[in-house]
């Protein structure tokens, strides 16, 4: 009787033993994998367009935006163009001509970039010849399809080879408010214009710059302390000021005996 009882003291202790273990087993923790990258630059596309909407829901400014998908190693870039996201392929430096605007974390850790194409303010280059009167122009690119109201900008020479003698409107921007300032610097003149409603997607010759060629050699023509804005409506309707991703290239004067 004694081993009978001893028995089932055992049989009890075995089960109770067996029980903790299993209740100590850990379980498989179940595997997350990553979303593709294309869906991940789809994903980040859809919260830009509601963002860019909320913002200003007269335009949704997301032509040619570049989204860079950083996983397992790789940067995967995608272009949204003509209302189709596109793969480009590996990315590995930042795309010319564009601004970084964001970057953030995906839900498993992924990284994503964000770049929006620059409108490009570009400088004319031209020939002239010493004695001479010429003029270039500043010009804006704009396939981006940004929307702008006001600019402004430095151009920057070299007082020892021209002259500026003045700064025009073109008829492009006749319609705005706009003050020329020749004599800025010793080597630099400035340019402001202003309206109150943006020009849709407004691209063109913004200002001629009249000069005198007084010395042969070149002259780089360059642009410092641009910006462009657009107007937006602020939380209570007021109307806000908004810079929009802006490049330049430069320009050069060549002149000759």
């Amino acid at each position: 009787m004694k081993v009978f009882k001893f028995l089932i003291v055992l049989v009890v202790l075995a089960g109770l033993i067996s029980g903790c273990a299993n209740n100590n087993k850990q379980e498989p923790t179940p595997t997350v994998e990553p979303l593709p990258p294309a869906q991940q630059a789809s994903n980040a596309l859809t919260a830009y367009k509601s963002a860019i909407t909320a913002n200003n829901p007269n335009k949704n400014v997301l032509e040619k935006t570049i989204f860079v998908v950083h996983t397992d190693g790789k940067s995967i870039a995608f272009v949204y163009e003509n209302g189709t996201l596109t793969e480009k392929g590996e990315q590995s430096e930042p795309p010319t001509d564009y601004e970084l605007d964001n970057e953030y974390t995906a839900g498993l850790g992924e990284e994503i970039s964000v770049y929006l194409p620059q409108a490009i303010l570009q400088v004319q280059s031209v020939n002239a010849k010493v004695g001479e009167e010429f003029t270039f122009l500043i010009s804006i690119e704009n396939d981006a399809l940004w929307d702008w109201a006001t600019f402004e900008f430095i151009i920057n020479y070299d007082p020892a080879l021209i002259k500026v003698n003045e700064i025009v409107k073109t008829e492009y921007i006749s319609d705005m408010i706009f003050q020329p300032n020749t004599e800025y610097t010793a080597s630099s003149c400035k340019a402001v214009a202003i309206t109150a409603e943006d020009l849709q997607d407004a691209k063109g010759d913004l200002v001629e710059v009249r000069c005198t060629a007084l010395k042969a050699g070149e002259v780089e023509i360059t642009l410092s302390e641009y910006i462009m804005y657009q107007v937006k409506n602020g939380a209570n309707g007021e109307p806000l000021s908004v810079p929009i991703a802006l490049g330049v290239r430069t320009g050069k004067i060549t002149i000759s005996e």
